[in-house]
């Protein structure tokens, strides 16, 4: 199972380019005309530095967003409502991610958004099922990744980057650093299969360290702990003091923190083997700099431990383990409809149905079976719609009304009920009312355009 690694950092940078020439203007529009909202970025594995790395960006414009695996995003639950998530799957199908991605529906977020190195996904099925989700899926021309997440991350990086930095000039800006390189071989010279390694990282880093961590552990090259620079000073040094003879630093730096890591890194003892991960750039693109460097960290490591980390071999648990199925465990199993908890929800403006005393859910479910009855029994001559976000979903603006809407819309004037629609558009609601109703109907509809200020047809 996997590639090669070294095959793999072959095509990083042809994949780099590809990523920053890929168009993002309309992923752009969608997240950033959101970003009031908190943000869940949700990932497993190796994309979950690709989310962190996505943190970071959103953060730049002054909403807070937290990276979370599938099954934390689950016990947030109750802090999804009227979040934005955005799900970041290379393939789009594992068992974690589509959990994720129920648990988000089901608990009405504002927004959800999907990044997927793989067209036509499962991921991509569900997120074409509602109305508040957005699918975002690419092809990444390097093809499935080895064992390691390696190019399609590098390729998250680079359409993340471009995301949130439009205006940037968004070429390949990396070059081979020779000095790097023959640091990383000195280092090597000075450690051995053994020894434990703790990562230090500060701004643009901190996604670098989660994905060192990652790869460290994933590919079992070595035991490895991470901190920003700080912490590391609550304690955590006491490693260095106990287990200096076969610990080690690597230390990421970009131009905001390199003075603080210098400072940090001259009080450590001098017989402690540091590798520097630097980088000149002060923006975002810092990250992508940091992350190719790493790689060949990796592959190094690989070496010492006679492990290919592209391909290290995956145990038959192993293989349980990643497709176990336990959505299952998690169904709360009291027989409510989700139709039925999103309307008790927007009643007691609860942030979660679970959160309701099971006197309020009791009253609450008979209070709703009590207006269905109501409504069952009445008789209507008009039925008033919102168009926007109602019988038009914002992903069918520039469509109009989708053919299971415009069905129920005919059913309804087929009963010879009067249909209004309030919009605060003009004759584009008609023209598209038009498109999807026979004109024998046309009659029993009446718009109110412009907030109703003019009222026709």
């Amino acid at each position: 199972m996997g590639k090669p690694f070294k095959k793999e950092l072959e095509k990083v940078r042809d994949t780099l380019d590809w990523a920053l020439d890929q168009p993002a203007d309309e992923v752009h529009d969608e997240i950033l005309h959101n970003s009031k909202k908190p943000l869940f970025v949700v990932g497993s594995g190796g994309s979950l530095s690709a989310c962190s790395y996505a943190v970071q960006l959103y953060q730049q414009h002054g909403t807070m967003a937290k990276s979370v695996t599938p099954l934390e995003l689950f016990y947030s639950r109750s802090t999804l409502r009227q979040s934005n998530i955005l799900f970041i799957s290379a393939s789009g199908k594992n068992t974690d991610i589509l959990f994720g991605y129920k648990t988000a529906i089901g608990y009405e977020p504002n927004k959800v958004y999907s990044l997927c190195m793989k067209k036509n996904s499962p991921l991509a099925k569900l997120a074409s099922e509602s109305s508040i989700t957005k699918s975002f899926d690419y092809n990444i021309p390097s093809g499935k990744d080895g064992f390691l997440a390696t190019n399609s991350l590098v390729a998250f990086f680079g359409i993340l980057y471009k995301i949130f930095n439009p205006e940037v000039n968004t070429t390949n800006k990396l070059t081979e650093d020779t000095i790097f390189l023959n640091d990383l071989q000195l280092f090597i010279s000075r450690i051995s299969p053994d020894f434990t390694f703790t990562t230090l990282y500060g701004g643009w880093g901190q996604p670098i360290a989660v994905d060192i961590e990652s790869k460290l552990a994933e590919a079992a090259l070595a035991d490895v702990l991470i901190s920003d620079y700080r912490n590391f000073g609550h304690g955590r040094h006491h490693w260095f003091d106990k287990r200096k003879s076969n610990s080690a630093i690597i230390a990421l730096i970009t131009p905001d923190e390199e003075k603080l890591a210098e400072k940090t890194l001259a009080l450590l003892p001098s017989d402690i083997p540091i590798l520097r991960i630097k980088t000149n750039f002060t923006d975002a693109f810092a990250s992508i700099d940091l992350l190719v460097k790493s790689f060949y960290l990796i592959s190094e490591l690989g070496n010492i431990q006679n492990i290919d980390p592209g391909r290290p071999g995956v145990p038959a648990f192993g293989s349980k383990l990643y497709n176990l199925k336990y959505s299952s465990l998690y169904d709360l199993n009291d027989r409510i409809s989700d139709n039925e908890k999103i309307a008790i929800v927007r009643k007691t403006d609860s942030p979660t149905y679970h959160q309701l005393s099971d006197d309020e859910r009791k009253y609450w479910s008979e209070a709703h079976k009590s207006f269905k009855k109501q409504l069952k029994a009445a008789r209507f001559g008009t039925i008033v719609f919102d168009y926007d976000g109602t019988l038009c979903s914002a992903k069918n603006r520039f469509n109009g009304v989708d053919k299971e809407v415009a069905a129920s819309l005919i059913d309804i004037l087929e009963k010879g009920i009067v249909i209004g629609i309030a919009t605060g558009r003009g004759k584009s609601v008609r023209k598209d009312l038009q498109k999807a109703i026979p004109e024998q109907y046309w009659s029993r509809i009446i718009i109110g355009y412009y907030n109703c200020s003019d009222i026709g047809f």
